[in-house]
């Protein structure tokens, strides 16, 4: 065999080998896992997937899922995640990109990570009130009296909320104390769509009662007496 006959016999099998590589990456397709959060970073069982409107199975207790994905490389990928019954679904996710990694220093190739973040529908919001002098007061959320301020002038309450909803208004009813300053006095919290810790700190002064005048002395009252 003469030396270009071997260069030839060289190049044809290097494209062979490559071809057959390529090949077998494809066959085995792209492994990704995708990991299901909530808002408030807990992992999120029961999410359904979707990868280029074809189903790929649901997330697992620890908030996962691995799966393998056909197509070429660098392709993108649409992405559609259906979030639990109390729990918001993201209306639009960003594409997934195929590609193969490997760590640094590493020849294992590394899964795509795929992060999908579920809102949560309602909201815990805890009101905390610690109002000085304040003891027996009427506490109202949104105009609705929740609960009263004890021997302390404090008071917790616990409610739930629609994560739609963006503003709390927290009030102290103090018509029953008319000494008390400020009077009614209340404060609007904004909220975010997340778990909320509110705390109302109101202090309060006691009016004083009005002195009487040194000296001063009751006006005398006149009884007309009879004369025989």
């Amino acid at each position: 065999m003469n030396l270009a006959a071997t260069w030839l016999s060289a190049l044809l099998c290097l494209n062979a080998c490559a071809g057959s590589a390529t090949t077998s990456e494809s066959a085995s397709g792209f492994e990704v896992e995708f990991r299901a959060t909530g808002d408030d970073g807990a992992v999120l069982a029961g999410v359904t997937l979707e990868a280029g409107k074809m189903p790929v199975g649901v997330t697992d207790s620890s908030g996962g899922l691995t799966t393998h994905l056909r197509g070429a490389d660098g392709q993108l990928v649409g992405v559609r995640a259906t979030c639990p019954e109390s729990y918001a679904s993201p209306a639009l996710l960003p594409p997934l990109r195929l590609t193969r990694t490997r760590a640094l220093g590493s020849t294992k190739r590394e899964p795509i990570a795929y992060d999908v973040v579920c809102q949560k529908r309602v909201r815990q919001v805890v009101v905390v009130v610690k109002a000085e002098r304040g003891k027996n007061l009427p506490v109202s959320l949104n105009g609705k009296p929740v609960a009263t301020t004890d021997a302390d002038g404090h008071a917790h309450v616990l409610i739930e909320m629609d994560r739609s909803v963006t503003s709390l208004r927290v009030d102290l009813d103090t018509t029953a104390e008319h000494s008390l300053l400020p009077q009614n006095p209340g404060r609007t919290f904004d909220l975010h769509g997340r778990d909320a810790v509110l705390v109302f700190e109101q202090p309060f002064s006691v009016a004083a009662r009005p002195k009487a005048r040194p000296g001063a002395q009751a006006p005398r009252r006149h009884v007309p007496q009879r004369l025989d």
